[in-house]
C-alpha cells in the first residue's frame, strides 16, 4: 500500500482479507462488499463533478457509508477533510472557507452539497489523461481545534500517512490476527488510523458505535475477542475503575494504547494489578506529526512518568532558542535532564496549516531542502541520559482535554464577544481523576444567577462541547499584572 488510494484497487483485486464491523450490526465489511458498493458511489460521485485535487469535507461516524465514502474518494485522487457528523453549522463554514472546499458529502444519505465558499484557482498544469495518485500529492486535512471558530487545518500528504501507519504497526506489532476496537471518532486521527490500520495489516477493525460507558465497552471487548484497545485516558480511568464490577475476564485483550492527554500512574498500576497479561503502551503524539514518542510496556517500571523514545524514523530532539548579535535566531540542544522545547523531524510531519498564518503552539522550521523540516512542538520535555523523553508543561499553553486540542487564546476571544463579558481567561489544570482540563474565569460585568445560567446556556450554543472548558469560575477579582495583562500565574494559585 504505497498510497490510501491502493486500498480500494486492493479490494478490486480480492488482495484485501481483512474487515471492519459495524459493532451494532455485527456485520463484517469485507474486500467484495467494498468492491460492489463503491462502483455506484465512484459514479455518483463523478457525475457530481468530484475531481483529482478537489478537497471534500466528509461529515463522519462509525459507520459503514463512512468509509465507503473515504475509500472512494482517495481512489479518485481527493483530499479527504473529515468532520464530525453533529458539527455546528459555523464550525462548518469556517472549515470549508479555510480548506476551500468544493463539496461536503453526508455520507448516510449520499447527499453532495457545493460549498459555498469554493475558490477556483488557476490550474498550472493542464492534463488530458486522469491523473494517478502519488505519495506526494494530499491525502487528508484533519482539523485539531474547532474551538472558537478557529480551528487549524493540518494537511498530510499520502506519504505522510504511510509512513506514521508504517512506523506505528511496527512498534506496536499489529498483525493481520488482531482485532482492534474504535472508539474515537473517525475525525480525529486517533481513530480514522484504526481504519488504515486493517486495510495494511489485514486485520479487523470493530467500530464502537454504542454508548461510550465502561461495561458495555467490557462487553463489546469480550463479544468480539478485541486485541487491541486504543483509548484516551478518560476512558482508561473509567474502564480501570469498572473492572471489579466486570465479572468476565477479557481473555482476548493484549495490549492498550493511549494518546490525547497524560495516563495518570494511579491508572496503568490499576490496569496492571487487574490485567497483568495486558501490556500498556503509554505515548505522546500531535496531529501535526500523528505520533511522536512510544514508551515500550517492557519499561514502564524503569521509566515512571516517560513518555518513551522516538517511533521508527522519527527524529526527536529538545532544542532551546538563541539569538546571534544581529538578531537572528539559531537553535542549540538542550542537555540530559534539561527542560527545552521539543521539535520533530521525519516523513510523517505535516506540509503546514491550511492557514498559513494559523497558530496554534507549533510551526515549522523550513531547513535547506523542501522536506528538511523541524515541527516545533511547542511542548515542554527534557531527555534523561538513556534517551527517553519526559513531557514537562506546554511552552503555548496548549490544553488537551479528553484527547482534543485547546487553545486558550482562542476560547478567550470567542467568550469575550458576548456583551456582559468584562474579563475572561483559560488554563490548564487536572482535575483529581489527573486529567487535563481547560478551567475558564469569567468577570461578568453584570453578575447574577440569571446571567450566569444565560451564559452557561450560551457557551453551549457557541463553542463545541468537545472544546467547552470543563470547570467554569466567575469571579469580579481576576488578578492582572502591573502593565494591565490578566496575571495567569497568581491566578493559578488561587
Amino acid at each position: 500500500m504505497h498510497t490510501l488510494a491502493d486500498i480500494y484497487h486492493l479490494c478490486l483485486k480480492n488482495r484485501w482479507q481483512g474487515s471492519v464491523i459495524q459493532a451494532s450490526l455485527g456485520k463484517s465489511l469485507n474486500g467484495n462488499y467494498i468492491t460492489e458498493a463503491t462502483s455506484e458511489l465512484l459514479i455518483l460521485y463523478k457525475s457530481a463533478g468530484i475531481r483529482f485535487g478537489d478537497r471534500v469535507i466528509v461529515k463522519t461516524d462509525h459507520s459503514y457509508q463512512t468509509i465507503l465514502t473515504m475509500i472512494c474518494l482517495w481512489s479518485m485522487g481527493t483530499v479527504v477533510v473529515p468532520v464530525k457528523k453533529d458539527i455546528l453549522e459555523k464550525e462548518l463554514d469556517v472549515i470549508s472557507k479555510d480548506c476551500n472546499a468544493r463539496f461536503i458529502i453526508e455520507p448516510n444519505n449520499k447527499e453532495i452539497i457545493n460549498s459555498k465558499f469554493y475558490q477556483k484557482k488557476t490550474e498550472v498544469f493542464i492534463t488530458t489523461i486522469q491523473q494517478r495518485v502519488s505519495g506526494s500529492d494530499l491525502a487528508l486535512i484533519i482539523y485539531t481545534s474547532g474551538s472558537a471558530g478557529k480551528p487549524k487545518g493540518v494537511m498530510l500528504t499520502h506519504n505522510n500517512v504511510i509512513t506514521a501507519l508504517n512506523s506505528i504497526i511496527e512498534y506496536l506489532n499489529i498483525i493481520a490476527q488482531d482485532i482492534i476496537l474504535c472508539i474515537s471518532p473517525i475525525s480525529f486521527d486517533y481513530g480514522l488510523y484504526n481504519i488504515f490500520f486493517a486495510f495494511k495489516t489485514g486485520c479487523t477493525v470493530v467500530l464502537y458505535d454504542k454508548p461510550v460507558q465502561p461495561l458495555i465497552l467490557l462487553q463489546t471487548i469480550n463479544k468480539f475477542n478485541v486485541t487491541i484497545l486504543p483509548v484516551v485516558p478518560a476512558i482508561a480511568i473509567s474502564i480501570e475503575r469498572t473492572l471489579h464490577l466486570f465479572k468476565q475476564k477479557l481473555d482476548s485483550l493484549k495490549k492498550i494504547t493511549n494518546t490525547g492527554g497524560h495516563l495518570p500512574e494511579v491508572t496503568i498500576n490499576g490496569l496492571r494489578k487487574k490485567m497483568p497479561f495486558v501490556k500498556i503502551f503509554a505515548m505522546y503524539g500531535l496531529t501535526e506529526s500523528k505520533r511522536a514518542l512510544y514508551l515500550p510496556p517492557e519499561d514502564i517500571d524503569r521509566k515512571r512518568g516517560s513518555v518513551g523514545i522516538p517511533m521508527p524514523g522519527l527524529e526527536a530532539k529538545i532544542f532551546k532558542e538563541q539569538y546571534q548579535q544581529d538578531g537572528s535566531k539559531y537553535y542549540i540542544e538542550t542537555e540530559t535532564n534539561e527542560i527545552g522545547v521539543l521539535y520533530l523531524r521525519g516523513a510523517s510531519v505535516m506540509q503546514r496549516y491550511c492557514d498559513t498564518k494559523a497558530k496554534g503552539g507549533t510551526e515549522i522550521i523550513s531547513g535547506e531542502y523542501r522536506d528538511d523540516n523541524w515541527l516545533n512542538t511547542g511542548d515542554l520535555f527534557l531527555r534523561d541520559e538513556e534517551g527517553y523523553f519526559y513531557f514537562k508543561g506546554r511552552s503555548k499553553d496548549l490544553i488537551k482535554q479528553g484527547g482534543y486540542c485547546i487553545y486558550p487564546r482562542d476560547i478567550e476571544d470567542h467568550v469575550l464577544k458576548h456583551p456582559n463579558v468584562y474579563l475572561c481567561t483559560v488554563l490548564g489544570q487536572f482535575d483529581q481523576q489527573e486529567n487535563e482540563i481547560a478551567h475558564i474565569f469569567i468577570n461578568l460585568q453584570e453578575d447574577s444567577k440569571e446571567r450566569r445560567d444565560e451564559l452557561h446556556k450560551w457557551l453551549s450554543e457557541e463553542i463545541d462541547s468537545n472544546s467547552l472548558p470543563r470547570k467554569i469560575t466567575f469571579s469580579s477579582n481576576i488578578p492582572l499584572t502591573d502593565n494591565g495583562k490578566i496575571d495567569k500565574a497568581k491566578l493559578a494559585t488561587i
